[in-house]
C-alpha cells in the first residue's frame, strides 16, 4: 500500500499525532502519500467545519511525502447530508464520509443503505468509511454496486477488525462483493497515531484469503491513486464552473 487514505491528527480531538509526525512516519515506512482525514464537527472535540478553508495553505508535499487535504465528514441524516458543507468540501483533494454518533434506531438497514448510497452519489464524497460497522447495518450489495457505478472505492478498514465486534464477518462479505462486481477498494489503516499509518495487515490477510485482485486496490499504487485524484479534481472543477 503506497497511499494511506485514512489518517487522523490531534485536530480530531481523540488522536495523538500532528501532520508533521504523520508525514515523518509515512516516509520511514515507505508510504508515498497520505490523506489527512480529521473528523467533522459532529464528533465531540473535533475540528471546526471551516478547517478545509485553512488547509488550502498546506504544502502538496512534506519531506517528499504527498499530502492530500481531506476530511472524515459525518453523515447526519438518511438523505446522506453531512456536517461539512459542499462550500468547504470542494476545497479538498479527497473526502471520506461515515456514520459515528447517529441514532441507531433511526439508521436501520433501509435508512443506512439509503444514506450510504446518497453519499456515494454526491459529487464531493469519495468513499464511505467503515461500512462494516454492525451498529449500522446496510445492504452491502446495493452499496457496492453504487460505488462501482460512481467509479468510487469501498473502504476496507483494518481497525474495524479490532474495534468493532462482528465487523470482520461484514468485511469478508464486502470483499467478496467487491470482487464479484469488480469494485475498487481502499485498504485503510484508520490511524489515530502515527505509528499505525499503513498498518493494514489484518485486512490484507482477509484479502489474500479471498484472492482479491491487487489491481482493484486503489491505494496499492501511488500512480493509480494520483490518477483518481486528478480525475476527481476535474469532476469538482466542472461543478464549480
Amino acid at each position: 500500500m503506497e497511499v494511506a487514505t485514512h489518517v487522523h491528527t490531534v485536530l480530531s480531538g481523540h488522536a495523538f499525532s500532528t501532520v508533521w509526525e504523520n508525514a515523518k512516519m509515512a516516509k520511514e515506512k515507505g508510504i508515498k502519500g497520505f490523506a489527512s482525514t480529521d473528523h467533522g464537527p459532529s464528533v465531540p472535540g473535533s475540528a471546526p467545519r471551516f478547517l478545509p478553508y485553512t488547509m488550502r495553505s498546506w504544502p502538496e508535499y512534506i519531506d517528499g511525502v504527498r499530502l492530500y487535504k481531506s476530511c472524515e465528514a459525518n453523515i447526519i441524516d438518511v438523505s446522506g447530508d453531512m456536517d461539512i458543507s459542499p462550500f468547504y468540501l470542494k476545497m479538498l483533494d479527497f473526502v471520506l464520509a461515515g456514520l459515528h454518533f447517529a441514532p441507531e434506531e433511526e439508521f436501520d438497514k433501509k435508512n443506512t443503505t439509503k444514506a450510504y448510497i446518497a453519499a456515494y452519489e454526491s459529487d464531493y464524497v469519495d468513499v464511505v468509511v467503515h461500512p462494516d460497522n454492525p451498529r449500522y447495518p446496510a445492504d452491502f450489495e446495493a452499496v457496492v454496486k453504487t460505488a462501482k457505478r460512481m467509479g468510487k472505492p469501498i473502504e476496507i478498514n483494518n481497525q474495524s477488525i479490532f474495534l468493532r465486534e462482528g465487523a470482520e464477518v461484514n468485511i469478508v462479505e464486502l470483499i467478496k462483493l467487491c470482487k464479484k462486481h469488480e469494485t475498487m477498494i481502499v485498504l485503510a489503516s484508520d490511524a489515530h497515531i502515527c505509528f499505525n499509518i499503513g498498518e493494514v495487515s489484518a485486512a490484507a490477510k482477509l484479502l489474500r484469503e479471498n484472492d482479491f485482485p491487487v489491481d482493484l486496490i486503489l491505494n496499492a499504487k501511488f500512480e493509480r491513486f494520483e490518477d483518481y485524484i486528478d480525475k476527481r479534481a476535474k469532476r469538482i472543477e466542472k461543478i464549480k464552473g
